[in-house]
């Protein structure tokens, strides 16, 4: 199904709070897996625009992000700690993520998931982050 993806999140970092909006459409469907989003976001002056799926069953969701020159993965499960590697154009980071919250109201025809999570980084204090996308159904 084609849906309008409305996505958001907010990063609160020492020099102060950062904030990515942008509106994209995709397509929803159901998977073995849970149900599945694929999208392309916008580009930005940092980077290319990626190709990301989001597969959210439960309280789990797992975000991968890929264009020519990074991949990532980020597995969020409610209260867990998790290893990710996050590929850039200056090389790749092995990150650890704790999901602190996540909120699963995706259906098949749409709704909302919501994640804040703390990203640890070598060498500097937990990147603490909040994501949220809402899915709403494109009438053709």
């Amino acid at each position: 199904m084609k849906v309008t993806v409305e996505f958001l999140t907010r990063r609160r970092e020492e020099d102060g709070d950062t904030e990515t909006r942008f509106t994209a459409v995709g397509i929803l469907d159901e998977t073995e897996e849970g149900l599945r989003l694929r999208y392309v976001e916008p580009p930005s002056d940092e980077e290319d625009g990626a190709a990301v799926r989001i597969t959210a069953s439960g309280d789990c969701a797992t975000i991968e992000r890929q264009n020519p020159t990074l991949h990532s993965r980020m597995l969020f499960e409610q209260g867990q700690r998790h290893a990710c590697r996050y590929d850039t154009l200056y090389g790749g980071l092995d990150l650890h993520l704790v999901c602190d919250e996540l909120i699963n109201e995706l259906t098949p025809r749409g709704g909302r998931l919501f994640i804040r999570y703390r990203l640890d980084t070598p060498g500097a204090p937990p990147l603490e982050t909040i994501l949220e996308i809402t899915l709403k159904e494109v009438s053709e």
